[in-house]
């Protein structure tokens, strides 16, 4: 029995109720516990569980690193809440949580993997056992690839929607190296999930016609796509509606005057911090929420009290909504024009406490919600035709308003190919590949999409959007010097260099002569230090860097990402978002000019987007010869409408030139 079930049952809404207030109190505040205890759980355990975890697997799939979203509190707190929330009858998904747990369990199956192999792992191939190595950060990579494949798999049973939306959800760029892992990954979660939920994969099961649509239709169906895609924009902007409403209260918070209270402003004042406070509480306003979706639930109709699934089962069917005629025996209206207005009335009330209830802090998810209003205003529109006497069949417009919904939320394509494998049903695949394209590009026009909205609202890091003004702008402009190792060096001089710098990867190349010397790769400071104690155990520290290099003791990676100094901007970020890396190495004629570090540029760019005030000021690190010798302060300011760049040379201290640059945005 599910939760859900059992919460009716207790509260007497499963059965005759005699005394209704007393089920509804009891309804409510069964439902409140559940809610506020899957808030406090996350406060306690994980805060970074809250949501859906999407748009945080997203920025490490760009690169990024996120603290914490990958222990086994993050996971207990993510599993936990997302059960306590569903079984409530809040009106949320687990498709978020679903993906967000498989990355975790991937990710600490790697860890496993290496504690219980650390020979394999600490083998100069797998990056001299640093963890951040080449070999770690790849298989990382095509983890959390294939969780968002498994999440989405085990959620709807879609593992070819679960494998396409993986491709869309995880970055700018997707290696094709990975697809086959994460197609397995996903047909093994959807199979092991179709075993231990049998039920849950026949519900949706709708009965149409090869063709059960003519070919007038297809115009109602673009309509309707239109429709949800501008609601879905909508629904978007009362998303970020709401969680500026949260901020503001939060900075009213903190700027609270206390007041004269004996007066009628003092009091008015009073009243107005006191609201403040209750909505940046979280617990206060997790009541508020779970208490208006419990009263909402109770008092509005039968068909409130369907969970999400069964509400899909119902809109998506062919059968009549009249009463009895559903599927789960819920009365959805006693005649046809009863239908329409609860249609209308469900639509309503589960978009408001929906967008509710995924701002809560507390796992959950949104593309089954979303599914549903979809839904609604499809079956609505495909009930309007039918009243008029239109022959349709109101089902097939429920599964296209879904996906055009969903997509324009979400917007993910793949949404489409999930709707169909969902509903076991080709018949409307063609509406359905049209609604998805239709309801994104008018979606787009009201709103971003509520993910990149959650990942700015949370303020992860991500590559901003590059003005095209630079996009062919050179990548000289962001090289930092940094210090090197050469063949020629003495171990002496490496342990100095290790002294002197706290970088976790250097540079080896082939020479300190510059006019000979010649990019080699890249070497981790574990490798460093191994072979720098081998030396100083035998009591050889004079001996060259290049005997190490020769026979193989320290690990390099060849594969190191390196561009040519007079690239552009947009390649450069192009090699970023394609390997994933800390740092590119610059060169011109394969002689290593410097590095670009990731963080450093991703400031830079973040500060062109500021179009209130001057762009902060951005401090490069500058290295030379085998120390840190000065710091580069790099000043931006100036209108955000022009933007030009130049170029100087900036003396380091020791008699070399280091490139700088000045941009003037």
């Amino acid at each position: 029995m599910q939760l859900f079930e059992v919460t009716l049952y207790l509260t007497g809404l499963g059965g005759a109720a005699e005394s209704w207030w007393k089920h509804l109190l009891g309804f409510v505040v069964f439902h409140n516990f559940l809610v506020v205890l899957g808030v406090i759980i996350t406060a306690h355990v994980s805060p970074i569980s809250a949501g859906s975890g999407i748009p945080e697997t997203k920025a490490i799939l760009a690169g990024f690193e996120v603290p914490e979203f990958l222990t086994l509190r993050t996971l207990f707190a993510k599993s936990t809440g997302v059960i306590l929330m569903i079984g409530s009858g809040m009106p949320v998904g687990k498709e978020g949580p679903f993906i967000h747990a498989a990355a975790i369990v991937g990710h600490q199956a790697m860890a496993l993997s290496r504690r219980v192999f650390p020979q394999e792992h600490n083998s100069p191939r797998a990056g001299g056992g640093s963890l951040r190595g080449e070999k770690h950060d790849e298989r990382r990579h095509a983890m959390l690839s294939a969780a968002a494949a498994v999440g989405v798999s085990s959620a709807f049973g879609a593992p070819i929607g679960g494998v396409l939306f993986c491709v869309e959800a995880a970055s700018q760029i997707y290696f094709v190296a990975h697809y086959w892992g994460a197609f397995v990954a996903a047909a093994a979660g959807a199979f092991v999930a179709r075993i231990l939920h049998e039920n849950e994969y026949t519900v949706f099961t709708p009965s149409f016609e090869k063709t059960p649509y003519e070919r007038w239709e297809l115009l109602a169906f673009a309509v309707l796509s239109i429709l949800c895609g501008l609601l879905g924009g909508v629904y978007v902007r009362m998303f970020s509606c709401i969680h500026s409403m949260k901020m503001w209260a939060k900075i009213r918070v903190m700027a609270a005057d206390e007041g004269d209270r004996g007066t009628f402003d003092g009091l008015l004042n009073e009243l107005k911090n006191c609201l403040y406070r209750f909505i940046n509480n979280k617990y206060s306003w997790s009541i508020f929420v779970a208490t208006l979706c419990a009263l909402t639930t109770f008092g509005i109709g039968d068909y409130m009290r369907l969970g999400m699934r069964e509400a899909l089962d119902d809109l998506f069917s062919d059968d009549e909504l009249s009463e009895g005629d559903s599927r789960h025996g819920i009365k959805w209206g006693n005649d046809h024009e009863s239908v329409l207005v609860n249609l209308c009335l469900f639509t309503m009330v589960t978009s408001f406490t929906s967008v509710l209830a995924i701002g809560l802090p507390v796992s959950n998810g949104l593309v089954t919600p979303c599914f549903v209003i979809g839904a609604c205003l499809g079956r609505l529109v495909g009930e309007t035709l039918e009243y008029i006497s239109y022959e349709v069949v109101p089902g097939g417009y429920a599964i296209v308003g879904a996906a055009a919904f969903a997509t324009a939320v979400t917007g993910k394509l793949s949404i489409g190919i999930v709707v169909s494998e969902l509903t076991s049903q080709l018949s409307y695949s063609i509406p359905v590949l049209g609604a998805v394209l239709i309801g994104k590009a008018f979606g787009e026009m009201v709103s971003i999409p509520i993910y990149d909205q959650m990942a700015k609202d949370k303020h992860l890091p991500h590559w901003p959007e590059v003005p095209p003004g630079m996009l062919s702008s050179s990548t000289a402009s962001y090289v930092e010097h940094v210090a090197t190792l050469d063949g020629g060096m003495t171990m002496a001089a490496v342990r100095d260099l290790l002294n002197d710098n706290t970088d976790t990867e250097f540079p080896v190349v082939s020479s300190s002569n510059a006019e000979t010397s010649a990019f080699i790769g890249s070497t981790t400071r574990v490798g460093i230090e191994t072979i720098v104690e081998i030396s100083e155990a035998q009591g050889d520290q004079q001996t060259p860097l290049s005997k190490y290099l020769h026979n193989g003791q320290l690990p390099i990676s060849y594969s190191a990402p390196r561009i040519p100094v007079l690239s552009t901007l947009n390649q450069l970020c192009t090699m970023f978002a394609l390997y994933h890396a800390k740092r590119v190495y610059v060169t011109n004629s394969n002689a290593l000019v410097g590095i670009v570090n990731s963080e450093v540029l991703h400031e830079r760019l973040s500060g062109v987007g500021i179009a209130i005030g001057a762009a902060p000021s951005v401090a490069g690190r500058v290295h030379g010869g085998t120390g840190f010798e000065d710091r580069m302060s790099i000043t931006l300011d100036g209108p955000a409408e022009n933007s030009s760049t130049g170029t100087e040379m900036v003396d380091t201290g020791n008699g070399e030139k280091a490139l700088a640059s000045q941009e003037i945005l």
